[in-house]
């Protein structure tokens, strides 16, 4: 919580608490214990882009269960935007928790992220088109 109140900006702090929000969700959900899980044992160590690093730069980081690097995590996280705002209200986090051979619970964001996550907006009618029905 220490370094959310070192981020002066409002827009920039908020940013901030999504994508942290998103990776702890990420989590939990990846491993099936859901809001059950103690949310305070899950600490995520975001580094803030350099201050000359364009806004668009994402953090990048590491995560951590009772203050010891989770092996075997590896965490993806993307900023989508549903137009071309630069607004809060525009874009969305998105935050994939793996299980991986190795993983040290590193957070990877922008072009390492990109690596291992492809992305597409679907319309409902496109995913209703490409709906498999079980019987």
């Amino acid at each position: 919580m220490d370094a959310l109140k070192e981020i002066e900006d409002d827009q920039a702090r908020l940013e901030r608490i999504l994508a942290l929000w998103t990776l702890k969700e990420s989590f939990v959900k990846a491993t099936g214990d859901g809001l059950h899980f103690d949310l305070k044992s899950l600490q995520f160590r975001v580094t803030s882009p350099a201050p000359s690093a364009p806004r668009t730069a994402l953090p990048a980081g590491q995560a951590f269960l009772h203050g010891t690097a989770i092996e075997g995590w590896r965490f993806l996280l993307k900023k989508l935007r549903m137009d071309n705002s630069t607004e809060a209200s525009g874009s969305y986090w998105l935050a994939v928790a793996t299980q991986v051979p190795g993983g040290e619970g590193e957070i990877l964001t922008g072009g390492d992220a990109e690596r291992h996550m492809k992305v597409s907006w679907l319309t409902m009618d496109e995913i209703l088109r490409n709906a498999t029905h079980i019987i």
